[in-house]
This record gives structure tokens, sequence and C-alpha cells, in this order.
């Protein structure tokens, strides 16, 4: 016999998509501004034993934005096409997700995977900080002005990259073709991950767990219809 519980819980729906969007960006807002801080305060390094014996790619390192972003989006906006409702999931949960990184970020301090930690270096002050985190929001300068290259020198545990490309691949269940493509987008983006020396070994490692365990708890909270 069905619970009145399991009844109601099924019958919750996420919010509408442009509702979950406003959502993922609110997130990613959060996240920025956690992570400007961090790039105010010196970094503690860290001896990867995996990426020790990985080659450093410099053209994969200083395109890594474009290489990350472009491809998402595209998945993104197909989930968007074939499943309105999983899509309007991925955006909620893609929010959390943001928030959680935002905090690791600022709990682990670790310092920048490669080079000096020039950033910390900076006096910073609000203004500074408003500015390099508007800069990140903003979708022309963080393109035209290289801005994400930039600030973002520190904020490594977790991979933003390995999340948001796992975080499609785990609502594209549903759609067979497009899980494969997504599967195989998302090792390619982890490969460059560590091919560019974006982020540590273990940011990757964390990366899988907390979006796992985000989309799960996201499948309680929205179950599928």
């Amino acid at each position: 016999m069905t619970s009145p519980e399991s009844i109601q819980r099924a019958d919750r729906r996420p919010p509408g998509l442009a509702a979950s969007i406003l959502i993922a960006w609110i997130g990613f807002a959060v996240m920025t501004g956690l992570a400007m801080w961090n790039e105010s305060r010196p970094g503690t390094p860290f001896d990867d034993p995996i990426l020790r014996h990985v080659s450093y790619v410099p053209w994969i390192e200083r395109w890594n934005y474009w290489i990350w972003v472009v491809p998402w989006l595209l998945g993104a906006g197909t989930l968007m096409v074939l499943d309105p409702r999983e899509a309007s999931r991925m955006w909620f949960n893609s929010g959390i997700v943001s928030v959680l990184r935002g905090v690791c970020v600022c709990l682990a301090g670790l310092g920048p995977v490669r080079g000096p930690d020039v950033n910390a270096h900076l006096a910073w002050d609000t203004s500074r900080w408003a500015d390099a985190t508007l800069a990140i929001l903003n979708p022309w300068s963080v393109f035209t002005a290289d801005a994400a290259h930039v600030w973002l020198t520190k904020d490594t545990l977790f991979s933003g990259h390995t999340a948001s490309t796992f975080l499609l691949v785990l609502h594209a269940s549903g759609h067979p073709r497009l899980r494969m493509t997504l599967v195989a987008l998302h090792l390619a983006i982890v490969a460059t991950v560590f091919l560019g020396h974006i982020h540590y070994s273990v940011d990757v490692v964390v990366a899988w767990i907390v979006t796992w365990l985000v989309y799960r708890c996201g499948r309680r909270l929205f179950p599928a219809a």
C-alpha cells in the first residue's frame, strides 16, 4: 500500500525551467563571490602524486573555459529541448552544487595547481572583490577579457568542470543516445582538467562524490514522474 508521504513526495515537481535557471545563476554568483574571497588569501600548496606524472599542455590550460563551457551549454540546451522537466532538475541541482563548491573552495584553501599564488599578493578591498566577481559573472567580459583565467587561479576543491558535466550525464539517464554523447564529453573534459593542470586529482574525485549526492537528494526531493 502506498503511504500518504510517498504520494505527496511523488506530486512534488521541480521549479519551472526559467526559475531553475535563475536558481542555478544565483548559485553560480554565490560560488563566484566565495571564490574571489578565497583568491585574496594565500593558498596552501599541494603535492599531487598523480598530476606530477601528467604532462602539462599549455594551450589546454589557456583555453580551458571555452573547452568546458561551449560543449556544456550544447549538452544542457539539448536536454532542455528533449526533456524540459528533467532539465529543470538539472539546473536546480546545478545551483546547489555551485554553492557547495564555493564553500569547499574556501574551506580547503589550496594554492594554484601551477605557478605562483599571484592574486594573494594584490591589495584586495571591497571594490576589487566586487569588480573581479562581476567580471566573472558578466558573460561578455568573462570571454573577451579572459576574466576567468585571470581571477580564478585557485578555485580548486572541487572541480566545476567535472561536476557540471557529470550532472548532465546523471540527468540524461532517460535518453540513452544523449547520455552516451554526454559520457564521452564528460570523460574528455576530465582529461583536459588533468592535461591542462587545471585541478588537482582530488578535486575530480570529490566532484564526482558531491555531484552524485546532490543528484540523489534531488531525486528524493523531486521524484521523476
